[in-house]
């Protein structure tokens, strides 16, 4: 009906602007470009003191804030060192208390019962705990007194000296003739 009587549509728009005065008083500030205050003067509204294009093509408005450069490298530096140290106050905890549970450990550190899991399963890949049926324990230290030494340490026997010196003589020959007096 409102498309066919212009009447109809004028007394609508009347109605609509006097239930929502604020929406049209709204509008009017969003899309002029001056801003009325009271009868003395205008005030130029933000639109207006921006002229600049925004990149999205949209009308001018405030000047976007540039967002802060992340530096992804000390980010992820920062989160090892902390859960390395975390790594370091589960093994004291385990140390303290080594027949305590997870839920214990985790209560102990203020962690959850999932991150007292990740840091088990990172110490057990890393050979410092291992799982000893159904309790996590530490692992035993292995230092220098309990590994063996390396092959190329051990001494020498005489079985792989030449026989046979340089020049020819049997090595008893050599033996022999060092100790006898001359």
């Amino acid at each position: 009906m409102l498309k066919t009587d212009a009447c109809a549509a004028l007394a609508a728009i009347m109605v609509v602007s006097n239930a929502h005065s604020e929406l049209l008083a709204w509008a009017q500030r969003a899309l002029s470009p001056l801003n009325v205050i009271g009868r003395e003067g205008a005030v130029p509204s933000d639109a207006a003191q921006n002229s600049e294009p925004k990149p999205n093509g949209c009308r001018p408005g405030k000047p976007r804030r540039e967002a802060a450069k992340l530096d992804v490298a000390a980010y992820q530096a920062r989160r090892i060192a902390q859960r390395d140290a975390d790594d370091e106050r589960l093994i004291e905890a385990m140390r303290l208390a080594p027949g305590a549970s997870i839920r214990e450990w985790g209560g102990a550190l203020g962690k959850s019962r999932t991150a007292i899991v990740q840091g088990l399963h990172r110490l057990r890949d890393a050979g410092r705990i291992e799982r000893d049926g159904g309790n996590w324990a530490l692992a035993p230290v292995q230092g220098a007194a309990t590994a063996a030494a390396p092959r190329w340490i051990e001494p020498l026997s005489g079985a792989r000296v030449a026989r046979h010196a340089a020049d020819g003589r049997v090595r008893g020959e050599l033996t022999m003739m060092a100790s006898s007096p001359a």
